[in-house]
């Protein structure tokens, strides 16, 4: 009797850990759906910056609104006034899934790709030049902005 009794509940507690508890690769979902929306956050607040500020170089975290709970991952931003067009670009190292996570939230935007070979890749097929401070492999989106605008 005791017997059944254990194994009654060892089956009710692996059905509840079945349903209620995140596998692991819900887990990484989680976290790579967050630091899209966190990127996403942080991409808005640099394009901001720049189309208000419309300065060139790097902007610091500090400049930025940014929520007081957000604590900025490890990315980077440049703002380059080419010719007649401010280029702002937001990039940091990241992987397929984060990439993947990233496009579903901005619905495949062509502003988002890889720099690959020097250049932004991406779905849409461009292959826009990026610039040298920016890692191949990394995750970019280029915002760019007729200065006249």
């Amino acid at each position: 009797m005791q017997t059944m009794a254990a194994s009654a509940l060892m089956i009710g507690l692996a059905v509840f850990f079945a349903l209620f508890m995140p596998s692991s690769f819900e887990r990484a979902s989680q976290r790579a759906e967050a630091w899209a929306v966190n990127f996403a956050a942080y991409r808005q607040a640099v394009n901001a910056y720049a189309l208000e500020h419309k300065r060139a170089g790097r902007i610091a975290a500090e400049e930025l609104e940014l929520q007081e709970e957000f604590s900025p991952m490890p990315w980077d931003n440049l703002v380059i006034w080419e010719e007649n067009e401010l280029r702002c670009y937001v990039f940091a190292p990241g992987t397929p899934a984060l990439f993947a996570a990233l496009s579903r939230l901005l619905h495949n935007s062509p502003s988002i790709g890889w720099k690959r070979n020097g250049y932004l890749v991406n779905g849409s097929g461009s292959a826009l030049p990026l610039p040298g401070v920016i890692e191949n492999g990394d995750i970019v989106s280029v915002i760019i902005v007729d200065k006249a605008g």
